[in-house]
């Protein structure tokens, strides 16, 4: 434990005549190690020699120097570089500079893996030499950085978190527990994992006999602690205790959980469900011992919902049988809880399409069943469970995303919410993410939260006042017993510097957030200095064995990450008093922010394979070195008007004097021959030599942005590939899908040459800062407005969307908008946003939209004006204005009789100008009529649905689901007929216009037919028709040109598609695809009843959410008296 490892192959511990390099004369491994922290230091406080001295390989050769010093040694280096960061002056450059060394030594620490490492960092904690939140961090990641955790490892691990100072920091204790089971269960419980992971071909198995600790001393310590917790009800160490004793992973665990799942000692739902979900690890190291204990759960009717759901996630990482994946099919057409029914049914449906190889068997076993499951559809208000994997072709590349939803009965907000993310990099597996928030009920928690805020003094005179009316107070009158809200509990895990990181809540701390947000505002509003930096190995591979020449071979795959955020940030607010005596937190009406912010990431992927001659301390490698770095230097201002909803956002580069790399990518294919006593990185050595296919002679430079912004940014290129075209973007595109191809960002078919930078030029930028600002207002006008703006503007040329001012953040455009758009619309309801862009220096910029949209539940008239123009630093301008009239009519939406005989016919009408003068520019007049095609009155009056709908109708039922459905499908329109007429249109829009239809004609050339040199074509006019088949499953669109006419036949469409573009008057694109997305086809309850004289209905609508309310119309409860 205190001396450092002998690991056999690698050059660090064998390069000295097979010694360790401290053994030779001229290494001072102590010296060496402040060297190298100290010249990262360096290169961190200036990001732009990052990439251009290796600070990424000297942290990787700093970890591996570590790795051989012993404890001593260790302690040594530690107090050498030992720096507290809280008391550096901001304005010192050597405080800073110690300060990176001090956390560059520290993350190196934890990289490190070994026993002298664990035990400077015991040290380094006890002695709280970093924050409590950083010895978190250090800690959580050490399950995946110790490099041989022994006996004597795990126990002095175990004595650090039964230690006084570890116990009394929740944070890092909670961190602590859950890290000491995870490696446990790493190193001992799971012995295949144990086998691949570990080095047990050179020392054995980690731990050989020390198997009985987990289930005699530890998890004993384990389980105490949670039965003291749940004595003293104390929710988030309930939380903590019960998700670390999961992390075991050992049968025990079982007896450990048991009294707590049947109920003998009562702990809350929520906690229950934390337990089940708790099992995963189990499920994997045990998967036919967990699936037991999960199906018994799973078939238990009388569980709680919640219980039962999250046992029936996790029975399909048990890879089930067939057998009992159509026994969970059948019980779907039984089971009366709607919400687990849809658990299974959605995890069946996904499972049964799985490509990857490990998932083969789970995949036939769900074919097999799928036949069994319940007919009902289920939407997204509904617990659900997804599985997608991807091969990238060729690449020996893929992932798996796992994700999974428990729905709440009260809230459209899920109570639970889990992402888990893999990749298979050439079958070496590797968790990359995973994410869980989960609550006992998503709406109290919304409520609670709320409850922590005010908007002032009216508000909360109001609040009181309304008190007199609340829930409780009916409640009372009528002698109702309230169901009264639990605790509200809730945790949250997330991947964060390649650790899992958990946080757990309890209702004091929802309590606590005004007191919270009112401290870090008083922190910031003097100015507050910030420095985070974090180094750590999101890969760290190595293989090593002996050769048939005696001298030892290894393979390294390292990626080393470096994420840093710094600068200074000052806050100012306007209405909001913190001395307030309600213990909330009063929004304010305005916040001022101005920021000194740089942002640094920086990547490699480093693949190493080589020998050492230990003779003359040589190793001779052949890699391959990819690159990513991103740089953002700047200075920011954002004022934030919360009472009048616009927000204005101030940018300027943090230095304007000199050019600052912005971006990097660079492949590197090298061979190299190195002392292992040159403690450099192989970039600065002269016997490296880099492998070019062509002797590097493609090369490329070009500025982007000089022209459009003002700002300058230059692109250079230097390497293999010969040129970029649309194709090579194209092919990899497909090749890829967007989760591969930002897993992979660096996987390239071939191995080549590449280095690519992005430079941000101040010389040639003649801007120097941007504003960026968002206007928003809401305004209702009871009557109609016909003083301004043309109501009928279809029938000429005016358009009302020329505004009298072009002019960027302009508030008279956004009234004049909001004026005309109200013209003619009875009761209008009237949304303008305008959004604008100025870039300011020797030449200025802007650009600038604005919309304003008006519409009313009582009239048939709805109009949309947007205007947007572009002025970029040539002064070269531009501008568009869109005047749009729809006649939709207000069909019946409550009675099914009135709807069938109902007109849906609708209009619509564009006026649209174009150009850099819009008197004088292109315009198009567009109209378009939609009705319903006769095939779709036919098919709807044969479908079950209207038929149903008929019979209840004869016994006087009109609100049942068959009606309520039948009443929106029956005026939906199917049909579009459409005309176009242009004038003046340049030839670029033209061509743009051409390329698009290109484009489609490409991806849909079965479907398409054409006619060049079209006879029938008008001159300036397009017109055509779009139609949907009466299933809206299937689509046609015809065009007729001046030059050309096609169409499109039979073309497959989405369901979800077909929602949002098929129209209905009174439901809006997006409210027809959240009926669909949530499945809600009033599939509720019926509950029919006889009542001779009077009906009173009271109903309390509690706890309810924005979302809520306004589609909670799409989910019912329909309810039929006959009085």
């Amino acid at each position: 434990m205190y001396k450092a490892p002998q690991t056999p192959f690698f050059p660090y511990f064998i390069g000295n005549y097979g010694n360790s390099i401290q053994s030779a004369k001229q290494v001072n491994g102590v010296a060496l190690a402040r060297k190298l922290a100290q010249e990262i230091a360096e290169e961190l406080n200036d990001p732009r020699q990052i990439t251009q001295k290796s600070t990424l390989a000297k942290f990787n050769m700093l970890v591996e120097e570590l790795r051989t010093l012993d404890a001593k040694q260790m302690e040594q280096a530690s107090q050498e570089l030992h720096f507290n960061s809280a008391q550096a002056s901001s304005h010192s450059r050597q405080d800073a500079l110690k300060s990176l060394a001090w956390k560059s030594f520290c993350d190196a620490l934890v990289e490190a893996g070994t026993g002298p490492a664990f035990l400077q960092i015991q040290k380094i904690i006890e002695h709280q030499q970093v924050s409590d939140a950083e010895a978190a961090r250090m800690i959580s990641r050490l399950p995946v950085t110790a490099r041989f955790p022994d006996k004597e490892y795990m126990n002095s691990f175990f004595n650090f978190v039964r230690s006084n100072n570890v116990q009394h920091q929740n944070q890092l204790n909670e961190t602590a527990l859950l890290a000491f089971a995870e490696l446990c269960r790493k190193a001992d419980v799971n012995a295949r994992n144990a086998h691949n992971y570990y080095p047990v071909h050179v020392y054995g198995r980690v731990l050989p006999e020390h198997a009985k600790a987990v289930a005699h001393q530890y998890l004993p310590y384990y389980e105490q602690n949670l039965k003291r917790a749940v004595a003293n009800g104390d929710s988030r160490k309930i939380q903590a205790y019960i998700r670390a004793i999961g992390n075991f992973a050992h049968p025990k665990i079982l007896e450990v959980f048991e009294p707590y799942l049947e109920g003998k000692v009562p702990i809350s739902n929520f906690q229950r469900t934390v337990m089940v979900l708790s099992l995963n690890e189990l499920a994997r190291v045990y998967p036919n011992l967990a699936r037991n204990v999960l199906f018994k759960i799973y078939q238990n009717t009388q569980e709680n919902q919640e219980v039962r759901v999250a046992a029936v996630f996790l029975i399909f990482g048990t890879n089930p049988s067939a057998q009992t994946l159509q026994r969970m099919a059948q019980f779907t057409n039984e089971d009366q809880d709607q919400q687990v029914n849809a658990a299974v049914k959605s995890a069946l449906e996904n499972a049964a399409k799985a490509h990857s190889e490990s998932r083969q068997e789970l995949a036939q076993a769900a074919q097999s069943a799928i036949a069994l499951l319940s007919p009902k559809t289920y939407g997204l208000q509904y617990s659900k469970k997804w599985l997608r994997d991807y091969i990238v072709k060729e690449e020996n590349l893929a992932y798996r995303v796992s994700a999974d939803m428990i729905q709440s009965e009260d809230s459209l907000i899920p109570n639970q919410v889990y992402v888990a993310l893999h990749r298979y990099l050439g079958g070496f597996a590797q968790r990359v993410a995973s994410f869980r928030a989960m609550t006992s009920s998503a709406s109290d928690l919304v409520e609670k939260i709320q409850e922590q805020f005010t908007n002032g003094e009216e508000y909360q005179q109001q609040s009181e006042m309304n008190q007199q009316f609340s829930a409780e107070q009916i409640f009372r009158q009528f002698n109702i017993k309230p169901d009264y809200p639990q605790e509200v509990e809730a945790l949250l895990q997330y991947t964060v510097f390649g650790a899992k990181r958990w946080a757990f809540f309890d209702e004091e701390f929802f309590n606590q957030i005004p007191r919270r947000l009112n401290d870090a505002l008083s922190k910031v509003q003097n100015g507050q200095s910030f420095n985070s930096t974090k180094f750590y190995n999101d890969i760290s591979l190595s293989l090593a064995f002996p050769t048939a020449t005696g001298l030892p071979f290894s393979y390294t795959l390292k990626v080393p990450t470096l994420v840093q955020a710094g600068g200074e940030v000052q806050a100012r607010v306007q209405g909001h008093n913190s001395n307030n005596n309600n213990n909330l937190f009063r929004i304010p009406e305005a916040v001022n922010v101005t920021a000194e912010i740089e942002i640094v990431y920086a990547t490699e992927l480093k693949s190493e394979l080589g020998f050492v001659t230990p003779f003359n301390h040589e190793r001779y490698v052949a890699g391959l070195a990819k690159n990513i770095f991103v740089n953002i230097p700047v200075k920011v201002a954002a004022n934030v008007d919360i009472a009048n909803t616009k927000v204005e956002f101030y940018m300027k580069p943090m230095n304007n004097q000199n050019e600052q790399k912005i971006f990097h990518y660079g492949s590197y294919p090298y061979t190299a021959i190195q002392n292992i006593f040159d403690f450099r990185p192989l970039q600065e050595n002269e016997n490296t030599k880099y492998i070019f296919a062509n002797e590097n002679k493609n090369k490329f430079e070009k500025v982007y942005g000089e022209e459009k912004t003002g700002f300058a940014f230059r692109c250079q290129y230097k390497g293999d590939q010969q040129s970029f075209q649309f194709a090579d973007f194209y092919n990899f595109a497909k090749r890829n899908d967007f989760f591969s191809a930002a897993f992979f960002p660096w996987a390239e078919k071939t191995i080549q040459y590449n280095n690519f930078d992005v430079y941000y030029d101040p010389a040639r930028s003649a801007a120097k800062s941007a504003k960026f600002a968002l206007n928003y207002a809401n305004k209702y006008a009871n009557k109609e407005n016909n003083n301004e703006g043309n109501s009928n503007n279809h029938n000429n040329n005016q358009n009302d969307a020329v505004p009298s001012s072009y002019q960027p953040d302009n508030e008279q455009r956004m009234n004049q908008f909001a004026s005309r758009a109200q013209s003619g619309v009875q009761s209008a309801n009237i949304d303008v946003i305008d959004i604008s862009a100025q870039f300011f220096g020797q030449k200025n910029a802007d650009y600038v939209a604005t919309l304003a949209y008006a519409r009313s539940p009582v009239a048939e008239k709805a109009r949309f004006l947007f205007y947007a123009g572009a002025n970029n630093a040539n002064n070269n301008k531009n501008k568009v204005a869109v005047d749009a009239t729809a006649y939709m009519p207000n069909v019946p939406l409550v009675n099914a009789a009135q709807a069938f005989n109902a007109d849906a016919n609708s209009r619509l009408y564009a006026n649209v100008k174009s150009g850099e003068n819009l008197d004088n520019g292109a315009q198009f007049q567009f109209q378009a009529n939609m009705k319903q095609s006769q095939e779709f009155r036919d098919y709807f009056r044969q479908s079950q649905m209207y038929k149903q709908c008929s019979q209840q109708m004869e016994q006087g039922e009109y609100m049942m689901p068959a009606c309520r459905n039948a009443t929106v499908a029956a005026n939906r329109l199917n049909e579009a007929h459409f005309s176009i007429n242009f004038d003046k249109v340049s030839d670029a829009v033209k061509n743009y216009t051409y390329q698009a239809f290109a484009y489609a004609r490409h991806l849909g050339y079965q479907y398409q037919s054409e006619n060049f040199g079209n006879p029938n074509g008008q001159h300036n006019k397009i017109d055509g028709y779009f139609k949907f088949s009466p299933k809206f499953d299937f689509a046609q669109f015809y065009f007729n040109a001046p030059s050309v006419a096609a169409s499109f036949k039979n073309v497959p469409v989405h369901q979800y598609v077909a929602d949002f573009f098929a129209p209905h008057p009174v439901y809006s694109g997006f409210d027809r695809l959240m009926q669909d997305t949530f499945q809600a086809k009033y599939q509720g309850k019926d509950y029919r009843g006889s009542f001779a004289t009077i009906l009173t209905v009271i109903i309390s609508f509690m706890n309810s959410i924005d979302f809520l309310k306004r589609y909670s119309n799409f989910i019912v409860h329909t309810i039929t008296f006959d009085l």
